[in-house]
C-alpha cells in the first residue's frame, strides 16, 4: 500500500522527542493495511510503529488508543501503546491523528498450527472476559445493520439478492438474548502475530465493538482456519478447543455458531464489494468478495453437526 501521508525524517524527528522515544536511527514505510499509514522506526530505545490514522478523527482515534490501554491493563495479549510527554497517547501530525506503538517481533503466516490456534481460542475467551468500555460500539462497523446500503437502483448484481437473503437469515436468527461481549471483530491470520509455535499478539483493534461473542469466532473461523475457499474444520476444533480453556458458549451460541460463521463471512464479503465496487473502485480487486461469500455458503452447507461438534 502506498503511503497516504509522507512524513519526513524531521517530522519523525520531533515525533520521537514528543514521545520520548530517544534519537531517531531509521525509519521505513510499512506495506498493508487499508486506512493507515505506518512507519516502522527505530531509535536508540527499541523500535516502534508510527501510525497515521487516514480515515478516523481524533476522537476514534483517542478511543482506539484507550482500548489499547484497556486492554493492556487487563494483560491481553496485544499492541502496548506509547503515550506522549504530556501522558497522551494521541496527538496530530500534518493534521492527521498519529499513534505510537511498540513494535512487534514475529511474523504472519496463513499455515497456523495447532499449538498457535489453540492459543488464539484461548486468546479470544480471554477478550470476551474483559469488561468493555464505555464508548465501544454497539454495532460491527459493516454489519448487518449496513448491508441496506448495497440496494440502490444503480447497482444490478446476484451479490445484492444474496447479502439481502443473508440479512434475513441472520435478523431472524438473532434471539435478544444472544450474549455479547468485548470483541476484536477482524481475527484474520493476518491480525495474530507469531514467533515460534507460539503466538506473539493480536494486533489491530480497529473493528473492536461490544457485539455477539459468536460473531467474533465465526470471524476467526472464517481468518483462520479455512483453506481454497473452503473451512478446515479439524483447524476450528483447534480454535474452539482454545476458546473452552478461557470460558464456555451458552447452547443458544453453539446452536447458532453455523449461521454467525456465515454471518461474518458475509459482512466480510459485504465490506469487499462496497469497498471496491462502490467506494473506490479497483478492477484487480471487483471480484474479491466471492472469496467469502462462497466460504458463507460453505459455512450453511456443511452438516450442522460439524459446528456442534467443534
Amino acid at each position: 500500500m502506498p503511503a497516504y501521508t509522507q512524513l519526513n525524517k524531521s517530522l519523525i524527528e520531533d515525533l520521537c522527542l514528543a514521545y520520548s522515544l530517544g534519537k531517531l536511527l531509521s525509519f521505513v514505510i510499512l506495506q498493508g493495511g487499508s486506512e493507515n499509514t505506518n512507519y516502522r522506526i527505530e531509535t536508540e530505545k527499541g523500535n516502534y510503529v508510527l501510525t497515521v490514522c487516514e480515515q478516523k478523527s481524533i476522537e476514534e482515534t483517542i478511543g482506539l488508543a484507550n482500548l489499547l490501554s484497556h486492554l493492556e491493563a487487563n494483560n491481553f495479549i496485544t499492541t502496548k501503546i506509547v503515550a506522549n510527554e504530556k501522558r497522551q497517547y494521541v496527538q496530530l501530525s500534518e493534521g492527521k491523528p498519529i499513534l505510537i506503538k511498540q513494535y512487534l517481533d514475529g511474523i504472519i503466516t496463513q499455515n497456523l498450527s495447532e499449538n498457535q490456534l489453540i492459543q488464539i481460542g484461548k486468546a479470544i475467551g480471554e477478550l470476551h472476559l474483559i469488561p468493555s468500555t464505555g464508548n465501544l460500539p454497539k454495532e460491527f462497523s459493516y454489519g448487518k445493520q449496513v448491508f441496506h446500503e448495497l440496494e440502490k437502483p444503480n447497482i444490478n448484481d446476484p451479490f445484492i439478492i444474496w447479502i439481502k437473503n443473508m440479512h434475513e437469515l441472520i435478523t431472524t436468527n438473532t434471539p435478544s438474548t444472544l450474549p455479547k461481549a468485548l470483541i476484536h471483530g477482524d481475527i484474520f491470520y493476518n491480525n495474530v502475530i507469531v514467533e515460534g509455535n507460539n503466538i506473539v499478539a493480536i494486533m489491530d483493534f480497529e473493528e473492536a465493538c461490544h457485539y455477539y461473542r459468536i460473531f467474533d469466532l465465526g470471524m476467526a473461523i472464517i481468518g483462520c482456519c479455512s483453506n481454497e475457499n473452503k473451512i478446515d474444520f479439524n483447524k476450528a476444533s483447534y480454535l474452539m478447543k482454545g476458546y473452552r480453556e478461557s470460558t464456555i458458549l451458552e447452547e443458544t451460541e453453539k446452536e447458532l455458531l453455523q449461521i454467525y460463521t456465515a454471518y461474518a463471512a458475509a459482512a466480510t464479503a459485504f465490506w469487499r464489494f462496497r469497498q471496491y465496487r462502490i467506494r473506490k473502485p479497483e478492477k484487480e480487486l471487483e471480484n474479491k468478495h466471492l472469496e467469502m461469500q462462497t466460504l458463507a455458503n460453505c459455512a450453511l452447507e456443511s452438516p450442522k453437526e460439524y459446528f456442534l461438534d467443534l
